[in-house]
């Protein structure tokens, strides 16, 4: 019953298409590459919040239609892989793409608690790519995030803040994004 109230209550910024109204597909793809590092640091902080989310995005994972029961994350997915849907919402860039394959694989390994250090890396690196990802903020938090495990304290902290820091310049209040408030410090 709690997950339930907990469900209702949760910020979910994209349930359809008028959450993305006037967005370009590179705002879009760095708010998803954002969410997506937030996953990864969830994921070595509360393995149970970073699962659940993966398995509330899992259900959806043909990343077609936007579904107000999907996460964000599934749903920003959604309109940067069939941007020709929703031109008259978003500023397309066809050149930005979502590698499916690696996604749902790597959705798949968060819910079950699998970590492949170097597969991961890789899917970082080609999202990056797919993604088009250009900002420096963007890049540096990818190159401490899939090395987590060999980052400092003092720089995870660093990482952290600027994180947030991003989140709010870019005004992402995602669903995951009020997890990860609560669950990193």
């Amino acid at each position: 019953m709690l997950d339930f109230i907990n469900e209702i209550s949760e910020s979910r910024i994209y349930r359809n298409a008028d959450g993305l109204k006037g967005k370009s597909a590179e705002e879009i793809a760095r708010i998803a590459f954002l969410t997506v590092m937030m996953l990864e640091v969830l994921r070595f902080h509360s393995k149970a919040s970073a699962k659940s989310y993966a398995q509330k995005t899992l259900p959806f994972q043909s990343f077609k239609g936007m579904r107000t029961s999907a996460t964000d994350l599934h749903n920003l997915l959604v309109a940067l892989a069939n941007q020709d849907e929703y031109e008259n919402k978003i500023k397309t860039n066809y050149n930005i793409n979502v590698p499916s394959l690696q996604f749902k694989r790597y959705l798949r390994d968060v819910d079950n608690g699998y970590k492949n250090t170097p597969m991961d890396r890789n899917f970082f690196l080609e999202l990056e790519r797919y993604f088009k990802i250009s900002d420096s903020n963007l890049k540096d938090i990818r190159r401490h995030v899939m090395d987590w495990h060999r980052t400092s304290d003092s720089e995870k902290a660093v990482v952290v803040r600027k994180i947030k820091q991003l989140a709010n310049a870019i005004t992402i209040q995602n669903d995951l994004y009020q997890t990860f408030k609560t669950k990193v410090s």
